[in-house]
Protein backbone atom coordinates (compact mmCIF):
# COMPACT_ATOMS: atom_id res chain seq x y z
CA UNK A 1 0.00 0.00 0.00
CA UNK A 2 2.74 2.74 0.87
CA UNK A 3 4.77 1.56 -1.96
CA UNK A 4 1.93 2.35 -4.32
CA UNK A 5 1.22 5.69 -2.80
CA UNK A 6 4.96 6.97 -2.55
CA UNK A 7 5.04 5.77 -6.05
CA UNK A 8 2.39 7.72 -7.26
CA UNK A 9 3.38 10.76 -5.14
CA UNK A 10 7.01 10.60 -6.46
CA UNK A 11 5.79 10.23 -10.32
CA UNK A 12 3.44 13.01 -9.71
CA UNK A 13 5.80 15.70 -8.40
CA UNK A 14 8.67 14.53 -10.31
CA UNK A 15 6.54 15.26 -13.70
CA UNK A 16 5.24 18.10 -12.24
CA UNK A 17 8.88 19.79 -11.60
CA UNK A 18 9.94 18.59 -15.17
CA UNK A 19 7.51 20.09 -16.73
CA UNK A 20 7.52 22.81 -14.89
CA UNK A 21 11.49 23.50 -15.59
CA UNK A 22 11.03 23.23 -19.17
CA UNK A 23 8.12 25.20 -19.50
CA UNK A 24 9.98 27.95 -17.81
CA UNK A 25 13.37 27.55 -19.56
CA UNK A 26 11.46 28.15 -22.59
CA UNK A 27 9.40 30.85 -21.49
CA UNK A 28 13.16 32.84 -20.95
CA UNK A 29 14.24 31.69 -24.03
CA UNK A 30 11.00 33.04 -26.07
CA UNK A 31 11.80 36.41 -24.18
CA UNK A 32 8.15 36.19 -22.67
CA UNK A 33 7.12 36.07 -26.31
CA UNK A 34 4.22 33.97 -25.04
CA UNK A 35 3.68 36.41 -21.67
CA UNK A 36 0.81 34.73 -19.40
CA UNK A 37 -0.55 37.76 -18.11
CA UNK A 38 -4.11 36.46 -17.31
CA UNK A 39 -2.68 33.74 -15.46
CA UNK A 40 -2.22 33.28 -11.82
CA UNK A 41 0.55 33.44 -9.87
CA UNK A 42 2.67 30.46 -10.04
CA UNK A 43 3.08 30.75 -6.26
CA UNK A 44 -1.01 30.28 -5.80
CA UNK A 45 -0.84 27.20 -8.39
CA UNK A 46 1.48 26.06 -6.02
CA UNK A 47 0.19 26.64 -2.79
CA UNK A 48 -2.95 25.50 -4.53
CA UNK A 49 -1.56 22.08 -5.82
CA UNK A 50 -0.11 21.43 -2.08
CA UNK A 51 -3.54 21.89 -0.60
CA UNK A 52 -5.16 19.28 -3.21
CA UNK A 53 -2.68 16.97 -3.40
CA UNK A 54 -2.22 16.63 0.52
CA UNK A 55 -5.65 17.31 1.86
CA UNK A 56 -7.64 15.35 -0.94
CA UNK A 57 -5.48 13.10 -3.30
CA UNK A 58 -3.02 11.77 -0.07
CA UNK A 59 -5.78 10.36 1.97
CA UNK A 60 -8.25 9.53 -0.35
CA UNK A 61 -5.20 7.30 -1.77
CA UNK A 62 -4.59 5.56 1.13
CA UNK A 63 -8.42 4.45 1.67
CA UNK A 64 -8.89 3.47 -1.93
CA UNK A 65 -5.68 1.69 -1.53
CA UNK A 66 -5.98 -0.28 1.45
CA UNK A 67 -9.81 -1.00 0.85
CA UNK A 68 -9.90 -1.08 -3.08
CA UNK A 69 -6.85 -2.75 -3.63
CA UNK A 70 -4.91 -6.04 -3.87
CA UNK A 71 -2.56 -6.51 -0.68
CA UNK A 72 0.82 -5.00 -1.42
CA UNK A 73 2.46 -8.64 -1.36
CA UNK A 74 0.95 -9.16 -4.61
CA UNK A 75 2.62 -6.32 -5.91
CA UNK A 76 6.02 -7.63 -7.28
CA UNK A 77 8.50 -6.48 -9.30
CA UNK A 78 8.46 -9.60 -11.73
CA UNK A 79 6.22 -8.98 -14.97
CA UNK A 80 6.72 -12.41 -16.07
CA UNK A 81 3.47 -13.41 -15.02
CA UNK A 82 1.44 -10.26 -15.10
CA UNK A 83 2.23 -9.61 -18.81
CA UNK A 84 -1.06 -10.87 -20.31
CA UNK A 85 -3.75 -10.04 -23.04
CA UNK A 86 -6.05 -9.88 -20.42
CA UNK A 87 -4.48 -7.36 -18.13
CA UNK A 88 -3.18 -5.33 -21.42
CA UNK A 89 -7.35 -4.66 -22.44
CA UNK A 90 -7.93 -3.86 -18.87
CA UNK A 91 -5.74 -1.19 -18.86
CA UNK A 92 -7.31 -0.35 -22.16
CA UNK A 93 -10.64 -0.41 -20.97
CA UNK A 94 -9.38 1.35 -18.14
CA UNK A 95 -8.15 4.37 -20.79
CA UNK A 96 -11.23 4.79 -22.38
CA UNK A 97 -13.61 4.86 -18.97
CA UNK A 98 -11.66 7.22 -17.88
CA UNK A 99 -12.19 9.27 -20.79
CA UNK A 100 -15.80 8.54 -20.53
CA UNK A 101 -16.06 9.83 -16.71
CA UNK A 102 -14.07 12.80 -17.20
CA UNK A 103 -15.87 13.89 -20.12
CA UNK A 104 -19.37 13.59 -18.92
CA UNK A 105 -18.02 15.11 -15.29
CA UNK A 106 -16.27 17.85 -17.10
CA UNK A 107 -19.15 19.05 -19.31
CA UNK A 108 -21.61 19.03 -15.83
CA UNK A 109 -18.70 21.41 -14.90
CA UNK A 110 -19.63 23.84 -17.20
CA UNK A 111 -23.14 24.23 -16.34
CA UNK A 112 -23.21 27.69 -15.54
CA UNK A 113 -23.85 27.50 -11.97
CA UNK A 114 -21.02 24.96 -11.21
CA UNK A 115 -19.12 26.69 -13.74
CA UNK A 116 -19.37 30.17 -11.74
CA UNK A 117 -18.89 28.33 -8.61
CA UNK A 118 -16.59 26.24 -9.04
CA UNK A 119 -14.58 25.37 -12.31
CA UNK A 120 -14.08 28.93 -13.19
CA UNK A 121 -11.18 29.00 -10.99
CA UNK A 122 -9.43 26.34 -12.62
CA UNK A 123 -10.13 28.79 -16.01
CA UNK A 124 -8.51 31.07 -14.59
CA UNK A 125 -6.16 29.91 -16.24
CA UNK A 126 -6.30 30.94 -19.77
CA UNK A 127 -2.80 29.57 -21.19
CA UNK A 128 -1.84 26.27 -19.23
CA UNK A 129 1.60 25.36 -17.82
CA UNK A 130 1.82 22.37 -15.84
CA UNK A 131 1.86 23.82 -12.33
CA UNK A 132 -1.62 24.73 -13.19
CA UNK A 133 -3.14 20.68 -13.62
CA UNK A 134 -3.59 20.99 -10.33
CA UNK A 135 -5.09 24.80 -9.69
CA UNK A 136 -8.73 23.54 -9.02
CA UNK A 137 -11.36 24.01 -6.78
CA UNK A 138 -11.56 21.00 -4.17
CA UNK A 139 -14.43 19.70 -5.40
CA UNK A 140 -13.42 19.87 -8.75
CA UNK A 141 -10.61 18.20 -8.08
CA UNK A 142 -12.59 15.77 -5.92
CA UNK A 143 -14.67 15.16 -8.46
CA UNK A 144 -12.69 15.39 -11.90
CA UNK A 145 -9.33 14.25 -10.52
CA UNK A 146 -9.06 11.98 -7.81
CA UNK A 147 -12.33 10.17 -8.42
CA UNK A 148 -11.92 8.60 -11.47
CA UNK A 149 -8.39 7.75 -11.15
CA UNK A 150 -9.30 5.64 -7.93
CA UNK A 151 -12.19 3.94 -8.96
CA UNK A 152 -11.54 3.27 -12.52
CA UNK A 153 -8.62 0.75 -11.61
CA UNK A 154 -10.68 -1.33 -9.20
CA UNK A 155 -13.64 -1.23 -11.65
CA UNK A 156 -11.66 -3.11 -14.33
CA UNK A 157 -9.21 -5.33 -11.04
CA UNK A 158 -6.14 -3.80 -12.61
CA UNK A 159 -3.36 -5.58 -10.20
CA UNK A 160 -0.19 -5.60 -8.95
CA UNK A 161 2.48 -3.71 -11.30
CA UNK A 162 -0.33 -2.39 -13.35
CA UNK A 163 -1.78 -0.31 -10.78
CA UNK A 164 2.00 1.52 -10.82
CA UNK A 165 1.52 1.87 -14.33
CA UNK A 166 -1.70 3.38 -14.18
CA UNK A 167 -0.70 6.18 -11.50
CA UNK A 168 1.85 6.90 -13.90
CA UNK A 169 -0.03 7.11 -16.75
CA UNK A 170 -2.73 9.47 -15.16
CA UNK A 171 0.04 12.03 -13.56
CA UNK A 172 1.35 11.98 -16.98
CA UNK A 173 -2.15 12.84 -18.19
CA UNK A 174 -2.41 15.64 -15.94
CA UNK A 175 0.54 16.95 -15.98
CA UNK A 176 2.10 17.18 -19.90
CA UNK A 177 -1.76 18.57 -20.94
CA UNK A 178 -1.32 21.57 -19.19
CA UNK A 179 2.26 21.74 -20.10
CA UNK A 180 1.69 24.93 -21.76
CA UNK A 181 4.88 25.32 -24.00
CA UNK A 182 5.96 22.34 -25.19
CA UNK A 183 3.74 21.73 -27.98
CA UNK A 184 4.66 19.03 -29.29
CA UNK A 185 3.63 16.45 -26.57
CA UNK A 186 0.23 14.59 -27.54
CA UNK A 187 -2.53 16.44 -25.82
CA UNK A 188 -1.31 20.06 -24.94
CA UNK A 189 -2.59 21.78 -27.83
CA UNK A 190 -5.97 19.71 -27.71
CA UNK A 191 -5.99 20.89 -23.80
CA UNK A 192 -5.12 24.16 -24.70
CA UNK A 193 -7.79 24.65 -26.77
CA UNK A 194 -10.03 24.04 -23.98
CA UNK A 195 -8.47 26.34 -21.75
CA UNK A 196 -8.95 29.03 -24.60
CA UNK A 197 -12.22 28.87 -25.92
CA UNK A 198 -14.27 26.48 -23.08
CA UNK A 199 -16.98 24.35 -25.69
CA UNK A 200 -14.60 21.57 -27.19
CA UNK A 201 -12.11 19.28 -25.72
CA UNK A 202 -13.56 18.12 -22.85
CA UNK A 203 -12.24 14.87 -22.36
CA UNK A 204 -8.68 13.49 -22.16
CA UNK A 205 -8.34 11.06 -25.21
CA UNK A 206 -10.83 12.81 -26.93
CA UNK A 207 -13.12 9.50 -28.03
CA UNK A 208 -15.94 10.87 -26.28
CA UNK A 209 -15.32 14.07 -27.59
CA UNK A 210 -15.72 12.78 -31.09
CA UNK A 211 -18.17 10.95 -30.26
CA UNK A 212 -20.61 14.07 -29.40
CA UNK A 213 -18.55 16.48 -31.82
CA UNK A 214 -17.36 18.42 -29.29
CA UNK A 215 -13.67 17.90 -30.68
CA UNK A 216 -11.67 20.80 -32.17
CA UNK A 217 -10.83 20.20 -35.77
CA UNK A 218 -7.40 18.82 -36.66
CA UNK A 219 -5.59 17.76 -39.14
CA UNK A 220 -2.07 16.56 -39.75
CA UNK A 221 -0.31 15.08 -36.43
CA UNK A 222 -1.96 17.35 -34.18
CA UNK A 223 -5.50 19.47 -33.44
CA UNK A 224 -5.69 23.32 -34.55
CA UNK A 225 -7.32 26.53 -32.62
CA UNK A 226 -11.04 27.08 -33.04
CA UNK A 227 -12.21 29.73 -35.42
CA UNK A 228 -13.01 32.91 -33.88
CA UNK A 229 -16.90 32.53 -34.77
CA UNK A 230 -16.45 29.19 -32.44
CA UNK A 231 -15.05 31.36 -29.00
CA UNK A 232 -17.27 31.42 -26.03
CA UNK A 233 -18.36 35.10 -25.56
Amino acid sequence: MWSLLVFQQFSFFGLLFVCTAIDLILFWCSNGARERSSCPKFKQMFYRTLQNNFLLSVPLGLMAMYWLYDPPAQVTTDWTDSLNATMCLRLIAALVLEDALFYYVHRLLHHSWLYKKCHYFHHQVIEPIAMSALYTHPLEHLLLNVSPALIVPWLVRLTGQWLYLWFFLVNWGSVSSHCGFVQYLPGVQFHDDHHLYRTRNFGVLGLFDWLHGTASKGSGSGFVFLNDDQKLH
